[in-house]
């Protein structure tokens, strides 16, 4: 997750972020906390985490034909077992 994302996640009153600074709609700034924002990033960093584990949709397709729905079941748990939510 970038930064700009998660400001914007956080703090629904900002309209736009130009470099660091965040402003409403109307261009008036808008104060947030360093520390919240990293924090949601953190809070969110598994996401992206588990999708570069996951394999492609084909390579999961192919389990599940081959092994079928137990083994695709097994692999994706290995994957959020590893990878947990916080």
């Amino acid at each position: 997750m970038i930064k700009h994302d998660a400001i914007y996640d956080c703090y629904p009153q900002v309209g736009y972020i130009r470099d660091n600074d965040a402003f409403d709609r109307d261009g008036n700034p808008v104060l947030y906390d360093e520390a919240v924002v990293l924090a949601y990033m953190e809070s969110k960093s598994y996401i992206e985490k588990r999708k570069r584990a996951y394999p492609s949709f084909g390579e999961q397709f192919d389990i599940l034909y081959h092994g079928g729905y137990d083994a695709w079941r097994a692999m994706i748990k290995q994957i959020k077992d590893e990878i947990p939510k916080p």
